[in-house]
């Protein structure tokens, strides 16, 4: 009797068919499902118009999702002038916090711009972005803004130099005293009014 090779009747070959069909579909699914991208979640601050020498704190405020707690990573800023003083290490669900920014204006002088950044673990606010603003104004105006003294011998003395304190603004600063950062460079008042009058 010859060899005759086994065939699928109909009703088997047909029965194959649905049952895979579900599974091509699902590895469809599986692979073509966009897994979630982590975002930025920008704020801005303005110190608004402050006075050269000061340090200004404010604080901006950061609401975690409802259905997630947001846990701080890690906290940076684009300048040593600007710290976060105070962040909570995590913000439950739902809820509110506080981070508070500190600005120290001694090296700034007029309109400037930086930025906090503070991570988490939430991938719908990956990264926090707090843009500062301040318009930092001085009360004195220095005239010239530096001295050079030039090249001099070991051991001598060196001709002073003057500098010329000018008012910048309607505020009366009163001059209480001068000192420098180093013994060898000494500093007085040739004249000591009790108040700087205006230009």
């Amino acid at each position: 009797m010859p060899f005759q090779s086994p065939t699928l009747s109909p009703t088997r070959r047909g029965s194959l068919l649905p049952a895979a069909i579900p599974i091509l579909i699902l590895a469809a699914v599986l692979i073509t499902m966009p897994a979630a991208q982590a975002k930025s979640l920008k704020l801005s601050h303005d110190f608004g118009s402050v006075w050269r020498g000061t340090v200004q704190r404010e604080s901006v405020r950061v609401t975690a999702p409802a259905d997630q707690t947001v846990t701080i990573r890690k906290t940076r800023t684009s300048c040593g002038c600007l710290r976060i003083a105070q962040c909570p290490a995590s913000i439950p669900a739902g809820t509110s916090a506080d981070i508070v920014l500190a600005l120290d204006t001694n090296t700034l002088e007029g309109k400037v711009s930086f930025t906090a950044y503070i991570e988490t673990d939430v991938a719908k606010m990956r990264l926090i972005k707090v843009k500062t603003l301040a318009n930092v104004t001085s009360l004195l105006r220095v005239t010239p803004p530096a001295i050079d003294f030039g090249t001099n011998t070991w051991g001598s003395t060196v001709s002073p130099r003057r500098v010329k304190l000018e008012q910048t603004t309607g505020v009366h600063p009163r001059i209480l005293t001068v000192s420098t950062d180093h013994p060898a460079l000494q500093a007085s008042l040739l004249e000591r009014p009790s108040d700087l009058s205006p230009n």
